[in-house]
């Protein structure tokens, strides 16, 4: 992920929220207006037993 010039503090909430979408026991996934799955961590891919890869860009609507 690229983050912008942020104050550090801000970097470090940042790397706080990647850890924890990516680690986390349940699915999460976020959906632009056009419903395309923007991310999706490991818990939310294996809910759709597809690798994350596969879904990031993808529209959301095709798995429900």
């Amino acid at each position: 992920m690229i983050l912008p010039s942020w104050p550090e503090s801000e970097k470090s909430d940042m790397d706080s929220y990647q850890t924890f979408f990516d680690f986390a026991p349940i699915g999460f996934l976020t959906v632009d207006q056009k419903h395309l799955v923007g991310a999706i961590n490991p818990a939310g891919a294996q809910l759709f037993g597809v690798d994350r890869k596969s879904l990031i860009g993808r529209p959301f609507t095709r798995w429900i």
